[in-house]
């Protein structure tokens, strides 16, 4: 094997922690639009913001929760890297 090929291992294992980051790199900053939208939600029960805002931040909700199915999917990506390794005795 040349000294630059991956085995399956090493390949699989680097694809489990390459999921991981860009699904905590999506994630992250993800939960922190949502805590906002929730403190937006609460503030408009207090009068503000005004009404005319209330259609953006209800997209931006719906814009949040469009991420949820493809974050989903690599964690089933990891789940099947997993697999993958306790198969191969890892």
């Amino acid at each position: 094997m040349a000294p630059d090929r991956l085995t399956e291992t090493e390949f699989l294992r680097r694809l489990r922690a390459e999921l991981g980051r860009v699904y905590h790199d999506i994630s992250n900053p993800l939960a922190i639009v949502s805590g906002n939208l929730e403190l937006v939600n609460e503030l408009r029960k207090a009068g503000l913001p005004p009404e005319e805002m209330m259609d953006s931040i209800a997209d931006a909700h719906a814009g949040v929760a469009g991420f949820t199915a493809p974050l989903e999917s690599l964690m089933v990506l990891r789940s099947l890297v997993d697999e993958r390794l306790k198969s191969a005795g890892e």
